[in-house]
């Protein structure tokens, strides 16, 4: 008896089954919002795109004090996109600019303007003046390589990192220049506008006062620069 009680346990499990109502069907999971606009195809943006060629015109020179050695380099910011670099900012405090907006052309002939995290800061430059340069655009950078050629760590940070993106020399047939020109020398303007018309680059020749170099004082070995 008791497995003729078993089975019709079984037996009745199949019609319950049936009757029970159907599980709701599984919520969608969100479509992903791209943070970068330009990865967002439906918004039909002509976005820049800088690109840093490897350096040339590599020069080795002592400091002032001749203590240190100066690996110098050419380096350029070259827009290679679909549209302009264009940046623009307001003051937030001495000598930056902290609410900075990034305009992009669409493809409909009209500009949008987005957010930006970045930073405008007047830069002083050696024997110079100083300049509304875009903060931490690039930097160049010496990494020690084992003996496979494999990077194992960074050895050195050049001291340039900010840059005034704009029009400096001509680097493809199609470049059309907008009219970004030398940076801005007044640090107390209260907005800026920096850019890098398409196929053109904000250029550094090697000799460029004070900052286009890494320190290589006492080093030896293998090492990677860009």
């Amino acid at each position: 008896m008791r497995r003729a009680v078993v089975l019709a346990a079984l037996a009745a499990a199949p019609a319950a089954l049936a009757q029970a109502p159907a599980p709701p069907a599984p919520t969608p999971a969100p479509v992903p919002v791209p943070v970068n606009p330009c990865d967002d195809a439906a918004q039909r943006l002509k976005c820049p795109d800088l690109t840093m060629p490897a350096p040339s015109d590599l020069h080795l020179r002592r400091s002032g004090s001749g203590r240190r050695q100066l690996l110098q380099a050419t380096n350029r910011l070259v827009n290679v996109g679909d549209g302009p670099m264009e940046v623009r900012g307001r003051r937030t405090g001495s000598r930056v600019m902290g609410e900075v907006t990034q305009v992009i052309d669409t493809t409909g002939s009209t500009r949008r303007r987005f957010e930006s995290s970045g930073r405008l800061r007047f830069t002083f430059i050696p024997g110079q003046y100083g300049y509304w340069k875009y903060e931490n655009a690039a930097y160049f950078e010496l990494w020690e390589l084992d003996r496979s050629g494999a990077r194992v760590r960074r050895a050195e940070l050049g001291p340039k990192q900010n840059y005034c993106l704009r029009d400096y020399e001509k680097v493809r047939a199609y470049a059309v220049r907008l009219g970004y020109g030398a940076c801005k020398q007044n640090p107390r303007l209260n907005s800026v506008k920096l850019g890098t018309s398409r196929g053109w680059s904000d250029t550094y020749f090697y000799g460029y006062a004070g900052s286009n170099h890494i320190d290589v004082t006492g080093l030896r070995g293998c090492y990677a620069f860009d």
